[in-house]
């Protein structure tokens, strides 16, 4: 399978020069930045460095969104991590880009490939049928030039196989062929008038007669049966994938007693499908904080990406971790490992840029930070009730102020406190230990 996006239009306006992208069922990215498979370039950055990416699915094409700016399937917005299915004929829109979409099943080279029809005659060059090897290649498409009930001479005697003749006449064909005869009106025989048109007959010699068929012949005898896969191999092939399964998972098969190796692989999937979605789950969470937040996000490269950050879902993800290795993408058992430390470090980073934001918070609530910012000076300053009423009047105001900003922004409550704590806990968390040790 493969698909094309071609660009119809940017900023309104036809692009200068043809500008497409044909994808495999391996997918690509869509971005402005040199590393994806369609580079769309766009100095009012409005499509991302990495804005898009094409997935190939059990249930067809998809486009996943990556970017800051909503990408459009269709008319209708995609939200960041969310994939929309892909049909011959959508409009993608990118940015200022307009992207139009074509399936095909194989490559437009293959074309050339596909085998000759019943009529097609490859190779045979009108001008080159003098010859003779020409008119002999060129009569071999004949289907009745080997019927020997079309022949001069008489059929063969009561013992006729029409097999023998079928495969005796190829033999005879070169000898009975000649390409000179086929161009004889084009030019001088000398003959007289009433003899022009005619042409000699070509007689055979005669077939030997055929033995015909024995009566006792089989017709199924000369079919070759593949051998079968008996019950015995079968049982062997699901009792070491079940011992397979089950090593994976690090459990005794004694201790599973008599039950169903069918049922166990079931639930172990079943198993691992749950966790693989709740896991791309928690790490989408993660990532919608930080954008929330302004931090850095994780951005796809062109090798040993994590799956499970960059699937929209979790069978997307499970799907290409069992599909095997792959440049792109990491090993199904480092990828699950990476993303497990990821949540781990994050829970402690959120938890320390959580205490210094509060922290931070209190110190803008402290009494002597708003006694300090009153401006105001005279003999009713130094009158206890005045004083404490003007700063009372701040603090309401220090209230309103920061109620109105946190509404736009979340970080107009801690500053870059929380940011701080967060990057310093994140990256100190590298060679700590796993989370569930230091319980």
């Amino acid at each position: 399978m493969y698909l094309t996006l071609t660009v119809e239009s940017y900023q309104g306006s036809a692009p200068d020069a043809p500008l497409a992208s044909r994808f495999g069922t391996a997918g690509g990215t869509i971005g402005r930045g040199p590393g994806n498979a369609m580079v769309l370039p766009d100095a009012a950055k409005t499509v991302s460095r990495v804005h898009a990416r094409i997935d190939w699915t059990e249930d067809g094409w998809r486009l996943a969104d990556l970017g800051s700016n909503p990408s459009r399937v269709g008319g209708r917005p995609l939200a960041v991590g969310q994939s929309a299915p892909l049909a011959n004929g959508d409009v993608l829109e990118i940015g200022g880009y307009r992207l139009g979409v074509r399936m095909m099943t194989r490559a437009p080279a293959e074309a050339f490939d596909a085998p000759l029809g019943v009529h097609d005659q490859r190779g045979f060059d009108p001008l080159n049928a003098a010859s003779e090897e020409g008119v002999a290649a060129a009569l071999a498409h004949d289907p009745l030039a080997c019927a020997a009930v079309l022949a001069d001479s008489p059929l063969p005697g009561p013992r006729f196989d029409p097999l023998a003749v079928a495969s005796g006449c190829a033999d005879d064909a070169p000898h009975r062929l000649d390409g000179h005869a086929a161009f004889a009106g084009s030019r001088s025989d000398h003959v007289p008038p009433e003899q022009v048109a005619y042409v000699p007959s070509v007689r055979t010699a005669a077939h030997a007669p055929a033995g015909g068929i024995p009566h006792d012949y089989d017709p199924l005898g000369d079919i070759a049966f593949a051998p079968c896969t008996s019950a015995a191999a079968n049982d062997a092939i699901a009792e070491s994938a079940y011992a397979a399964l089950l090593d994976g998972m690090g459990v005794d098969a004694a201790a599973l007693g008599t039950r169903d190796a069918a049922e166990v692989a079931r639930l172990a999937g079943g198993m691992l499908r749950t966790a693989v979605r709740g896991v791309v789950d928690v790490l989408l969470s993660r990532s919608a904080l930080k954008r929330e937040i302004s931090l850095d996000t994780t951005m796809l490269v062109q090798r040993d990406n994590n799956p499970l950050k960059f699937f929209p879902d979790g069978d997307g993800a499970l799907a290409q971790m069992l599909r095997g290795a792959s440049a792109g993408y990491l090993p199904a058992q480092t990828a699950l490992e990476g993303a497990f430390d990821d949540i781990r470090r994050h829970e402690l980073a959120v938890l320390a840029g959580t205490r210094a934001a509060m922290q931070h918070l209190l110190g803008r609530f402290d009494p002597q930070t708003i006694a300090a910012s009153s401006t105001q000076r005279g003999w009713l300053h130094w009158l206890p009730a005045c004083r404490k009423a003007r700063q009372w009047d701040r603090l309401v105001a220090l209230h309103a102020e920061l109620t109105r900003a946190s509404a736009d922004d979340l970080q107009a409550l801690s500053g870059s406190a929380f940011n701080d704590a967060y990057e310093r806990q994140a990256s100190g968390f590298a060679d700590a230990k796993p989370l569930a040790s230091s319980i």
